[in-house]
């Protein structure tokens, strides 16, 4: 299917993060189908899987923030097809994650909205 095929692609263009990206999406959005249709240790091993490529991706490009979201996605997906002790620790991580990205927004949009240098 298209994970296989993802793989595959990824396999012979590890460099290309786009592609790795879509793998990284697509194995969360299969762990979470998964879930959905009681399949929890099959959406557990493809939440896990896709945590990890997020985790690669963020690591790739650190100032992402599309990364970042992704990850924090990913860490909150995989914390309902867990114990509950890990469960609480992937999404303690998640919220710490989130609230750097709120605090970055919020350190762009008040450059943002600084004057500019005026003309005299």
């Amino acid at each position: 299917g298209a994970i296989a095929i993802l793989r595959a692609l990824v396999q012979a263009e590890p460099e290309n993060l786009e592609t790795s990206r879509a793998l990284a999406v697509s194995l969360s959005g299969l762990g979470s189908a998964r879930l959905r249709l009681g399949d929890r240790e099959g959406a557990r091993v493809a939440l896990e899987q896709g945590l990890q490529g997020a985790r690669a991706l963020l690591q790739s490009d650190p100032r992402n923030p599309l990364y970042e979201g992704d990850l924090v996605a990913a860490l909150v997906r995989l914390s309902s097809a867990v114990e509950p002790a890990r469960g609480r620790a992937l999404l303690n991580e998640a919220r710490r994650r989130t609230a750097r990205l709120v605090e970055g927004d919020a350190a762009i949009a008040a450059l943002a909205a600084e004057p500019g240098p005026t003309a005299e």
